[in-house]
């Protein structure tokens, strides 16, 4: 009798298929939340330059150092100028004085002393050099003229080349940002390959972090990660995806996903290790079992 009662309280204690057996919580068909993923990487500047004067010369003035701010457009040094001033000086008196020549409808001093110069070679010549000189008296012809305003506007033009080239002397922010490095002084010669800064954008920035190949389907632009830094415990930050990576290294197939941060006070800085948390969304699940 004893053995009995154990065999039925054992067959009522077999749950029905398809009932829950209470220690799960989540239901059939309900979807499930995947746990973020921390991808890992680095504080980039979204943009890097290298920048020095566009001509050559010598460095009058370095005005900024290392961790200064300087807003776009800002002058961040300058050549001496004094020849360029002068070349300028020069090309503008030039072309005032031949364009005096074309409005006044005169020919050149040298066309003149040319005709007086050959007015006294001989006494043979003299009738044919009166001649000349009477047209010179006269005005200049068709093709003088011309030929002047032909000299007009290339004087015009070296006036623009000596503008341009004497604004070309002073370096101008191209950016907002900051300065990283400073590897030229006052004082130094350089070339227009010459660098005189390393320029960074320090606001907003990247924080560029390696993505495996089986994460890269579900990026998508607009997607937020947490961005924490070792270097500042107890601070996060708030990253935006802008463009989904377009390629993979072929060795490590890792490609590096670009979240944009905003920087305000410019605490983050380049090269500063990153941990990213980023919720890729929902699995559904069908019976307890997922897709």
């Amino acid at each position: 009798f004893v053995l009995f009662c154990v065999t039925l309280m054992a067959m009522f204690s077999v749950p029905v298929r398809g009932q829950s057996s209470g220690t799960s919580s989540v239901a059939s068909g309900a979807p499930l939340i995947i746990p973020a993923e921390e991808l890992l990487g680095e504080i980039v500047p979204i943009r890097k330059a290298s920048i020095g004067t566009k001509v050559a010369g010598r460095l009058s003035s370095v005005p900024l150092f290392v961790g200064d701010v300087a807003s776009v457009g800002r002058v961040m040094a300058n050549l001496e100028t004094q020849d360029l001033e002068l070349a300028l000086e020069q090309t503008l008196a030039n072309l005032l004085r031949i364009r005096d020549l074309c409005m006044a409808g005169a020919v050149s001093k040298s066309a003149r002393d040319a005709a007086e110069a050959r007015a006294t070679v001989n006494e043979a010549q003299y009738r044919e050099a009166l001649q000349q000189q009477a047209l010179v008296d006269l005005g200049p012809r068709l093709e003088e003229k011309e030929a002047l305003r032909a000299q007009v506007r290339q004087l015009e033009a070296a006036v623009k080349v000596a503008r341009l080239q004497l604004e070309y002397a002073y370096l101008r922010a191209p950016f907002t940002g900051m300065v990283a490095q400073r590897f030229s002084d006052e004082g130094t010669f350089v070339t227009t390959t010459t660098p005189v800064y390393l320029f960074i954008q320090t606001d907003p920035v990247y924080a560029m972090v390696d993505c495996s190949e089986r994460l890269i389907p579900q990026l998508r632009p607009g997607m937020k990660a947490t961005i924490r830094l070792d270097a500042l415990p107890g601070k996060q930050f708030i990253g935006i995806l802008e463009r989904v990576p377009a390629m993979l290294d072929s060795k490590t197939r890792i490609a590096r996903a670009e979240f944009t941060v905003r920087n305000p006070d410019m605490i983050l800085k380049p090269g500063m290790f990153v941990r990213a948390s980023v919720q890729f969304g929902l699995a559904e699940s069908m019976n307890g079992v997922d897709r």
